[in-house]
């Protein structure tokens, strides 16, 4: 589990202003039905555009990565350089130990009662539950919290982003960005 806030405002003071995007479904960015890595890589563009910049460089991590490697290939002439973090332009789908791990945890996730806990209490159930506590402390990013500290829902589209897992595990290739 990274934290990206700290992380870019460590390592770009002074030099960049940074911009740190919860992508669709995710966070307090807006729910959506469809869920590909095109769809983001426009939305990524859009947020540029709002921006007013000609051009951004773009770092992604995992499925962030993926994104923004998709938005330097659909728009190479928005995009200065690209830094991709632990993410290929890969389909996951042929990593079979890794899907049957993630699909043992949706399948959890589906059915797991996960609202009126702590912040402490829901990480020592869902690390219970699914047997990894950084996993588990991933999945409590995605959960708020009410007035009284229990957990209410999940910040994150949690239905959209499972239904949409083959489109996240796959990469459709969109070209070949020629930039740094």
């Amino acid at each position: 589990y990274l934290n990206w806030r700290g992380i870019s405002i460590k390592s770009t003071r002074g030099r960049r202003n940074s911009v740190l995007i919860d992508c669709r479904n995710h966070g307090d960015s807006g729910h959506h039905d469809v869920m590909n890595y095109s769809v983001m890589a426009d939305d990524l563009i859009r947020v540029i555009d709002e921006l007013q910049l000609e051009k951004a460089t773009l770092l992604g991590h995992s499925m962030g990565g993926k994104i923004v490697m998709t938005a330097a290939c659909k728009y190479p002439d928005r995009v200065d350089g690209v830094i991709s973090v632990d993410s290929a332009p890969y389909d996951y789908r042929a990593q079979t130990k890794y899907v049957s791990v993630v699909t043992k945890i949706v399948e959890k996730l589906k059915t797991l009662n996960d609202k009126g806990y702590t912040r402490n209490g829901l990480l020592e159930m869902l690390t219970t539950e699914l047997g990894d506590s950084g996993v588990a402390n991933m999945i409590a990013t995605n959960i708020a919290f009410d007035e009284n500290g229990l957990s209410s829902h999940w910040r994150s589209n949690k239905k959209i982003l499972i239904e949409n897992l083959d489109n996240i595990y796959d990469y459709e290739k969109c070209g070949i960005y020629v930039g740094p």
